[in-house]
């Protein structure tokens, strides 16, 4: 959730909910599938940047190939200004003493970079982060 003072709840609290708020802010609009999904800012061959629709936000998935996994292949994840999520979604690697693992989050504080290497198998992650240039 974006920074917010503000919230308007219809269900699942035991809190007020106001409904009625709730649906006069809703549109109903309707659009196509395919206008609905985000398309990438290829950042380099391997991470691609979700640009969401608020601002604070950037999520990156970071794909290795099985092409592209050799003994000596590093990737360097760059340093941001802010605090960031790293989710193992598929395959195996190290990065720096970390063992990655589908299911593995692990915490990247603000200002590191950090290097993926001994990669195993074919690797997804996703990286969340927030934005500070905007």
């Amino acid at each position: 959730m974006a920074c917010s003072d503000n919230v308007v709840r219809a269900g699942l609290t035991p809190k007020f909910k106001d409904v009625k708020t709730l649906c006069s802010m809703l549109t109903y609009n309707s659009r196509a599938p395919s206008d609905q999904c985000l398309q990438p800012i290829v950042v380099d061959k391997f991470t691609r940047s979700y640009i969401v629709p608020v601002p604070e936000f950037v999520v990156d998935a970071i794909e290795v190939r099985q092409e592209d996994i050799v003994p000596s292949f590093e990737y360097k994840l760059e340093a941001k200004e802010s605090g960031s999520i790293l989710i193992a979604i598929q395959g195996e690697a190290s990065c720096q003493e970390d063992k990655l693992f589908a299911g593995y989050v692990g915490f990247i504080p603000a200002s590191t970079s950090l290097i993926i290497s001994n990669v195993k198998s074919p690797l997804l992650l996703y990286r969340a982060y927030c934005r500070l240039d905007e």
